[in-house]
């Protein structure tokens, strides 16, 4: 991945965080700790995983590590909860191994033109004082610059507004919820609050609203 598209994520990343309550900005890449398993090696029994983990998911296993403290503090992740090191595994696939449209023939619509419609159709409303999907997407077809956006029409970039907003059809919202969904899960837990498919799809048109505003 180019140095600019990794700073990008990043920026996006810390973004989002901040306006959901947190504030991960981590603007470095480590490498991977080589532990005493490997992908090759066999399985190890419940005793030995249980003691590899208690020996690798620990505060004191990093201590010699700058990096991996840095991302445990600048994440606000505590590196003595399990769960919370898997936590930091989602945020850096997040931004080393992003959604990637499938190949082949290009697709009408990806992840890319779907942010680009969810910024465009906030910028009219917000700009133009319109009020209304129908309205803001009729002016995009009309104002934008994009071909593809004046090619769909007002009543495309209506069907192609409700598939950018979902995480189903937008990867970059995809990517988001697999990477912030856990924190906001374990926020919930300690409350004791249950994580309802409800909760999932306010937060999903949550993150399609910040990416329209970005």
């Amino acid at each position: 991945m180019k140095q600019d598209t990794f700073s990008k994520r990043f920026r996006l990343l810390k973004q989002l965080g901040k306006q959901l309550g947190s504030s991960p900005t981590v603007d470095f890449f480590f490498p991977a700790k080589v532990g005493a398993l490997s992908a090759a090696s066999s399985p190890p029994d419940s005793n030995t995983w249980v003691a590899y983990a208690q020996s690798a998911l620990r505060a004191n296993s990093i201590s010699s590590d700058p990096h991996l403290q840095r991302a445990f503090t600048e994440l606000k992740l505590n590196p003595e909860d399990p769960r919370q090191w898997r936590e930091l595994a989602s945020q850096m696939a997040y931004v080393l191994f992003p959604h990637v449209d499938r190949g082949g023939r290009p697709a009408e619509w990806n992840s890319k033109r779907y942010c680009e419609l969810l910024k465009e159709v906030h910028d009219a409303k917000k700009r133009q004082d319109i009020s209304g999907d129908e309205a803001a997407c009729a002016f995009v077809a009309k104002k934008s610059n994009r071909a593809y956006f004046n090619k769909a029409g007002r009543d495309g970039l209506k069907k192609a507004l409700q598939k950018a907003r979902s995480p189903k059809h937008n990867g970059t919202i995809r990517d988001l919820l697999r990477t912030i969904e856990p924190r906001m899960k374990r926020r919930y837990e300690e409350a004791g609050a249950p994580w309802t498919p409800e909760i999932e799809e306010r937060l999903a048109a949550l993150l399609a609203a910040r990416i329209g505003a970005l």
